[in-house]
């Protein structure tokens, strides 16, 4: 090999690394530095209690734990002279979102910066839903242990679905006994939930939901085709049970709103009673419906303030990974 494509080579081989530097500095998420914990004084700040109203407080924190509240504009006792003091704003229990998909720990920087905006927003609680290769377990360990910025996180580890899974990142299961070694392998893991997917067969489902409870795991998850509501978790996600699903098309998207078009009120209606004596759980979420149209609909995409935060690229990696709730052909029944 003679020296000029000795150089080229190297040439290639440079600008391969700068850019994968660049790529990585770029996603990145920014270092913090954690202030030491001392008492903190919250004074003349705007205490909502939702359902319960509004009131002007002063706030005490001691050892990272509020330690008084009282009607603002009090004496204050002389041991809390030396505290920091942040005068005015608004304080409210921490937020707690219920149904989040962490993004897998290939997507440099990106687990982090969900973690910030997560609490940045007041989100002080998080549960995993499902989580695309099973590193949020990790990450929540991570967090607990104050080596990562972050929300309170619980995870169920990956979703558990049949042979025929809706998403590659599922985990398929077949048999009574695989189903079984699974939930027994996320309790080993430190799971604090396992999701159940809608592609499972029914012996497989009714033996995930029989060991979770054994094992003390909390079993959520889609309704399975093969299940009825009888047989359901004790929670379910994005009203699903209420919709008759065309099972001889079903595939790796569901809930689409033709299958709620076939309802009447009537039905709705009995089947909210039967949830509520079945004492199911309903967890709508139906933020990612909405956000699903925007795939036929990218102004949707274009106003949502979210969006803003990430990275551009995440706008075409859900146009990617999901389908829209409807097709072209039946676009104007559903919009207004």
């Amino acid at each position: 090999m003679n020296k000029s494509w000795l150089k080229i080579i190297g040439s290639l081989v440079a600008l391969l690394l700068i850019g994968v530097i660049t790529l990585w500095l770029g996603l990145r998420t920014p270092s913090l530095s954690v202030p030491e914990e001392g008492p903190t004084r919250l004074l003349g700040v705007t205490l909502i209690i939702p359902g319960k109203g509004r009131s002007l407080v002063d706030i005490g924190i001691k050892d990272g734990r509020i330690a008084w509240i009282r009607p603002a504009n009090q004496h204050e006792p002389e041991t809390e002279q030396e505290a920091l003091t942040i005068r005015g704003g608004y304080v409210l229990p921490g937020l707690i979102d219920m149904h989040v998909h962490y993004p897998p720990s290939v997507a440099i920087g990106q687990q982090d910066l969900w973690s910030l905006l997560f609490v940045a927003h007041g989100v002080t609680t998080v549960r995993e839903t499902g989580s695309i290769d099973g590193t949020s377990m990790e990450l929540r360990h991570e967090i607990r242990d104050g080596k990562r910025h972050g929300p309170n996180l619980f995870s169920c580890g990956k979703i558990i679905d049949g042979p025929n899974k809706a998403f590659p990142s599922n985990v398929s299961v077949s048999g009574e006994m695989e189903a079984r070694a699974l939930v027994q392998l996320r309790k080993t893991e430190g799971a604090d939930c396992v999701k159940l997917y809608h592609m499972l067969g029914r012996d497989e489902a009714i033996a995930i939901l029989d060991e979770s409870k054994k094992q003390g795991l909390k079993a959520i998850g889609h309704l399975p085709h093969s299940l009825e509501l009888e047989d359901a978790p004790g929670e379910l996600m994005h009203f699903m049970g209420f919709p008759v699903v065309d099972k001889a098309v079903v595939g790796r998207s569901e809930n689409k709103l033709a299958d709620w078009a076939r309802l009447s009120d009537q039905e709705i209606e009995e089947t909210a009673r039967k949830m509520k004596e079945l004492e199911i759980v309903q967890v709508p979420d139906l933020i990612n419906i909405e956000m699903r149209t925007g795939i036929l609909d990218p102004g949707v995409l274009e106003g949502d303030t979210g969006l803003a935060h990430l990275p551009e690229f995440w706008g075409k990696a859900w146009r990617t990974l999901f389908s829209a709730p409807y097709d072209e052909a039946s676009r104007i029944q559903y919009q207004g």
